[in-house]
């Protein structure tokens, strides 16, 4: 469920605080409160989640809703100014390569390769995440994924590299699966299940971004018949009419939810509704981040007055020259996966080898070796299961349990076992000591995956594999000392002297 434009309505009454709200279309009550809690201060979660479910229950006929989201209409370009115009008005230092932006990304969709050097890149995933970085203008969010990059990687497309492609094809198979709470899209977007149902019947076509979104969210079409329908679907077909003070505000360079379409769709039902179109601003995140006093002004000003006041707004213009690129990111990206997936292979092969020569690693190696070395290790056993399973298993989650254990796991646990190893030791000790190793190592990274999430799970799987693989090796050092001085105490103890062996004749004998 896309974040939508942000609605403010005043309600009948200015002085009746209750039926003040503030409306994102598209957004769940929930994440509403938290926005308007972290936002404005207004209240707690809980209190705006409360409060807005009774203001609809109120006034239910008076809040128009979106029944249709602009991303469902194909083909639909928003009137008004072009990019190439935005370009043009951006200055020399962010012209772009090219006359047609636009036309430009419309080829460039329907001949994504499918490769750039020996990674695989998978075109949906490229045209969604393409989509998705679309959406906001900001460049302060923590990924590099927002309008600039993205487009950034379609230039450098067209002029023959696809690395910045394979960045986004890889970054959705990271993201996108988390991305979403199972069936809270389901519940809330099924009140739009007509319209998705008339969409997919019309329109067939893979070309398009703003289609292989709305497939991807939809399931090709499949969601809108998969969900229990809601008793008041019926009662969203059609916008509704309102009489109450509305304020409309959007980005002008939201990919999304344009401004045009709700100055199309929406304004002409609010008959004392007004629009804010932010120049510069895509999508609800740009509203949140950018110049946030200037919104918090905005908002508050027409909630306490019924003013529309801009007056705190900075010009914005839209930076077409990132200063991260998602071509640099990806080839240091894929050049680290293959440096570590190879240094770990190689320090594998190595430790044993070195054992051969020698009897065991020195104290102060083998420390190092079982304290800093196993984080080398573990994120190259992870980035060896990664390119694994990109290249040969493409259907396998990147975020699979078994494939984060045993790229994790194994490695360190390989790598503990040979770091602790002498061979001078009994075959059966060894035995344990690989056992207990390589097993606690395993137990160690399952143990981290489920205590963190998305690239967290990573790192609490790596310290995970660690601990649980010097712990079974330090419980077996334990063992053996524990068992070595038993045996010392029992020759001690045998009648006859120093030299007596129990159960046996004394050594002077």
């Amino acid at each position: 469920m896309s974040l939508g434009r942000l609605l403010v309505t005043r309600g009948t009454q200015a002085a009746d605080k209750q039926d003040v709200g503030v409306f994102v279309v598209g957004v769940q009550p929930h994440e509403l409160g938290c926005a308007l809690d972290r936002r404005y201060g207004l209240a707690s979660p809980e209190q705006c989640e409360r409060g807005l479910v009774e203001n609809r229950a109120r006034h239910s006929g008076d809040v128009p809703t979106l029944a249709l989201e602009p991303q469902l209409e194909p083909g639909a370009r928003p009137e008004g100014e072009t990019v190439e115009e935005l370009v043009a008005e951006a200055g020399e230092g962010n012209r772009l390569q090219t006359d047609d932006l636009g036309a430009l990304i419309d080829a460039q969709v329907k001949d994504i390769p499918d490769h750039w050097l020996f990674l695989p890149i998978k075109p949906g995933n490229v045209e969604i995440a393409s989509f998705l970085g679309l959406f906001e203008t900001t460049q302060d969010l923590p990924a590099p994924i927002y309008a600039s990059t993205t487009l950034n990687s379609w230039l450098s497309q067209a002029d023959g590299d696809a690395s910045g492609l394979w960045f986004q094809s890889l970054a959705a198979d990271l993201f996108l699966p988390g991305s979403f709470v199972w069936g809270e899209y389901a519940a809330v977007g099924r009140i739009d299940a007509q319209a998705a149902d008339q969409y997919f019947s019309a329109f067939h076509t893979d070309a398009n971004l703003g289609y292989a979104a709305t497939k991807f969210t939809w399931g090709g079409g499949g969601l809108a018949h998969a969900w229990p329908a809601t008793p008041v679907e019926n009662e969203y077909d059609q916008v509704p009419r309102s009489d109450v003070e509305t304020l409309l505000i959007g980005g002008e360079l939201d990919f999304t939810t344009p401004p045009q379409i709700a100055a199309k769709e929406l304004l002409p039902y609010l008959p004392n509704g007004h629009q804010v179109v932010l120049p510069g601003y895509g999508h609800s995140t740009s509203f949140w981040e950018d110049q946030a006093g200037a919104g918090t002004r905005l908002v508050t000003t027409f909630l306490n007055t019924g003013r529309v006041d801009q007056s705190g707004y900075r010009p914005r213009s839209f930076d077409f020259t990132p200063e991260l690129r998602q071509p640099s990111l990806a080839k240091g990206m894929a050049g680290t996966m293959v440096g570590l997936a190879v240094l770990t292979v190689l320090s594998l092969l190595w430790m044993p080898l070195r054992l051969r020569r020698r009897k065991r690693f020195g104290g102060k190696t083998s420390a190092l070796l079982r304290s800093v070395y196993p984080v080398v290790l573990g994120l190259g056993g992870w980035f060896a299961g990664i390119l694994l399973v990109i290249t040969a298993m493409p259907g396998t989650p990147l975020d699979d349990t078994l494939l984060a254990i045993l790229s994790v796991g194994v490695p360190v646990g390989l790598g503990l076992y040979w770091a602790w190893l002498d061979r001078g030791l009994p075959a059966s000790t060894k035995l344990e000591g690989f056992a207990l190793g390589v097993g606690g190592a395993l137990v160690g990274a399952w143990l981290g995956f489920h205590a963190g999430t998305d690239l967290l799970a990573l790192i609490t799987s790596i310290v995970g594999a660690i601990a649980g693989g010097n712990l079974g090796l330090v419980l077996l050092d334990v063992a053996r000392g524990r068992g070595a001085a038993e045996a010392s105490d029992a020759y001690m103890e045998v009648p006859g002297g120093a030299g007596g062996l129990a159960g046996g004749v004394s050594a002077g004998r």
